[in-house]
């Protein structure tokens, strides 16, 4: 799979560090990445997309409403195929 191809959502509440990741990402050529500013956004964003799920998520770990760790034991159970960087 190229770098192009990949599929990355980024939760992150801090506005100004999620968008330089996106920026990053987008400068590597990947085209869709997607965001999300809590666990409980990003979960919501996952069951939406269940036809062609995300290769890749990175995730804050002290985030509003839903913290990364209750995000990640979520994610483990609904999505495991789903790669994860904190």
């Amino acid at each position: 799979m190229s770098m192009k191809a990949l599929r990355i959502l980024v939760a992150e509440d801090h506005n100004f560090q999620r968008k330089a990741v996106l920026y990053m990402l987008r400068s590597m050529g990947i085209e869709e990445v997607w965001q999300a500013s809590n666990g409980r956004q990003a979960l919501e964003m996952l069951q939406r997309e269940q036809e062609h799920p995300l290769d890749i998520v990175l995730s804050d770990l002290d985030m509003p409403e839903m913290d990364g760790m209750e995000f990640i034991r979520h994610l483990a159970k609904q999505h495991p195929d789903i790669s994860v960087i904190i």
